[in-house]
């Protein structure tokens, strides 16, 4: 069961082909599945919809931002849906430790710390800076339990650190995440 949940929390980054979201490439993004939407605020950017899926159990979707175009993305909105089930990890915290346990077999020295937690809700943050051979990669990332779904929700960026305005815009985006009946 926990590989299975593992391979959940990132088969975002492999390509599937059945999305089945209403997308913007800036403003405000739905994201509907299985009887409950949110809403992300993607900024003004121009982002790119990298890819997405959809299955019974979870669906997953990527808008990547390149700052240079001769590297990779360098910034990466992703949202995870799970259809909750008795799989499910119990808690909230049971699903985000076993994101870092995974995190941590590569990197011992991880940075780590949940900045805020509600009984519904953990938001949290984790970067690869004192990691050997990593790229360096920061991310804030919002777990949200809704009635019938379990979301992840995380910004992260690359080669960079992000300024600590952007920090703050990413935790006030992610906060403000509510997870409401699709009508």
């Amino acid at each position: 069961m926990k590989a299975n949940f593992i391979f959940g929390l990132f088969s975002g980054f492999l390509i599937f082909s059945s999305i089945t979201y209403v997308y913007a490439d800036s403003g405000v993004q739905k994201i509907v599945y299985n009887g409950e939407v949110i809403s992300i605020d993607l900024g003004s950017r121009t982002w790119k919809k990298k890819r997405g899926y959809s299955t019974e159990q979870t669906s997953v979707s990527t808008w990547r931002f390149k700052a240079d175009p001769n590297k990779k993305w360098s910034e990466q909105i992703a949202a995870w849906s799970y259809r909750k089930t008795l799989d499910s990890p119990p808690s909230l915290t049971s699903m985000m430790n076993l994101l870092r346990d995974y995190l941590i077999t590569d990197c011992p020295d991880i940075f780590w710390h949940v900045i805020d937690e509600t009984s519904n809700s953990i938001l949290y943050e984790w970067n690869s800076e004192r990691c050997e051979e990593s790229t360096l990669r920061y991310q804030v990332i919002r777990i949200i339990d809704g009635e019938n779904n379990r979301f992840r929700v995380g910004m992260a960026q690359r080669f960079s650190k992000p300024s600590k305005q952007k920090r703050n815009m990413w935790i006030n985006n992610l906060s403000a995440i509510e997870i409401k009946p699709a009508n």
